[in-house]
């Protein structure tokens, strides 16, 4: 595939190839990726990109590998998502922002002090997270598409996802609140004792 930099343009609309279907080429202007096919399965973003666009993955759902340059890339919580089958691992200025959407386990790498609110988009198969000591930020929500996890997640006193396939579920003693959707998918939650 090619990456065109089109030189003389300025700027670029975040949206302005949202609705192009049929372009086959990824989109850098002005070292900003814009634009990546949405029928894309793979992805190598050029060295000189230092920032990817919150719309230029918008679409991608069959995108699966994207190597990233080293150095400082700006890249948005919410870049990938759409890219409900990547298997990439996305780190960034410490905080994670993407997690492999195939994984069944999965452990937060050290170094990370904040996972971004869609990290964990998609990760249907998830069964059990590890948190380091290292992590700060979780917000609210993280975990809502974790349908599949065997294992409460408390974060900072809070219950952010509750054990999704139990009939009786007890709040952990050092649980101080409790996330809105904690409860959300426990389809088979019959009782819970706090």
């Amino acid at each position: 595939k090619h990456i065109y930099n089109v030189d003389g343009i300025e700027d670029c609309p975040r949206n302005a190839f949202k609705d192009c279907e049929a372009l086959d080429e990824e989109i850098v202007v002005n070292h900003r990726l814009v634009w990546v096919p949405n029928s894309a399965t793979s992805c190598q973003i050029p060295d000189d990109v230092r920032t990817i666009d919150s719309t230029a993955f918008k679409y991608c759902e069959k995108l699966q590998t994207l190597d990233m340059p080293d150095g400082n890339v700006r890249i948005p919580e919410d870049a990938f998502e759409d890219c409900r089958y990547l298997i990439t691992e996305i780190v960034s200025d410490q905080k994670l922002l993407c997690v492999p959407k195939n994984r069944m386990y999965y452990t937060i790498p050290d170094g990370v002090n904040e996972v971004c609110g869609k990290a964990f988009k998609h990760c249907k198969a998830l069964q059990k997270v590890t948190i380091p000591d290292g992590v700060k930020i979780i917000p609210d929500h993280t975990f809502d598409d974790c349908i599949s996890l065997k294992r409460e997640i408390v974060f900072n006193h809070k219950l952010l996802c509750a054990h999704k396939t139990v009939e009786d579920f007890v709040i952990p003693d050092d649980v101080r609140d409790i996330d809105i959707r904690a409860f959300d998918n426990c389809m088979w939650l019959k009782h819970v004792t706090i």
